[in-house]
């Protein structure tokens, strides 16, 4: 279950889990490391998420549903995707020790809101496409926002946002970022008139360079528990079966930083 959700609803950004594969292409070899020593690079985009064509990005994850660590890669591919009348920038990567290339899609809109779309393709949980506001760029520190980006089995799922802090420093992986937002999102549905929040991601932006960390914490063990405890109570829940059987019954947390990139 947390490898679907974490792929699907915004960690599949990093190639954690399985995405959509594609038949042709594949990320670059993992490492290397930032073409200057500060952020951004001189002549280089400074948006907060470029995607210059060959752009790329090497990500550690790991996770403490399976204790391991893996390495991931993605890279801004130059084309673009329409979905709902918004264009998106497509980047491609691959999965550590798979060979298996796949793809993710991010946008900015003018008001610097800053978006994610994902595919799901699950058995249980139905086929969707998620989109997904994960920070802003143009708002100070304590702004909010709640955005409605798909179904999940079925169950709107709504994301509620928050700007933690803004132009910060932050250390990942040894090296410093400037120029930092440190956003909070929680994607979650209603079951029987109380509000579940599954994920809850803090995600940072670093300028110039996109995503340099994100810590999810996926509370299927949580959401089990409650199942459980509304069933006992004699609650219907057939509607939301299928969901309940992919559950684990552990909360997990996942931990994805950026290990090198290189903005071309």
């Amino acid at each position: 279950m947390y490898k679907l959700l974490t792929a699907s609803l915004f960690a599949s950004l990093l190639f954690i889990s399985c995405q959509k594969e594609v038949s042709n292409g594949s990320g670059p070899t993992p490492g290397g490391g930032p073409d200057t020593t500060t952020n951004p690079p001189t002549s280089k985009d400074t948006s907060f998420q470029p995607a210059t064509k060959d752009s790329y990005w090497a990500y550690k994850s790991t996770s403490t549903d399976s204790d391991t660590t893996s390495a991931d890669t993605l890279r801004a591919t130059g084309n673009t995707k329409d979905f709902n009348g918004h264009t998106y920038d497509i980047f491609s990567g691959s999965l550590d020790g798979t060979g298996s290339a796949s793809e993710s899609y991010m946008r900015t809109d003018g008001d610097g809101n800053m978006y994610l779309l994902s595919d799901i393709s699950d058995t249980a949980l139905g086929a969707n496409t998620l989109e997904i506001l994960y920070t802003n760029t143009k708002q100070n520190a304590g702004y909010t926002w709640t955005y409605s980006g798909g179904n999940i089995s079925g169950l709107p799922l709504t994301f509620n946002g928050k700007i933690l802090e803004k132009n910060i420093t932050k250390d990942v992986q040894g090296k410093t970022y400037t120029n930092v937002i440190h956003s909070q999102v929680t994607a979650g549905f209603t079951v029987v008139l109380q509000t579940i929040t599954l994920l809850t991601y803090d995600v940072y932006v670093a300028q110039g360079v996109g995503i340099i960390k994100i810590d999810t914490k996926v509370t299927t063990g949580t959401l089990k528990a409650l199942f459980d405890q509304l069933e006992a109570l004699g609650q219907d829940l057939s509607q939301y079966q299928d969901l309940i059987d992919s559950l684990g019954t552990a909360d997990i947390t996942i931990t994805s930083e950026l290990a090198g990139y290189e903005i071309k």
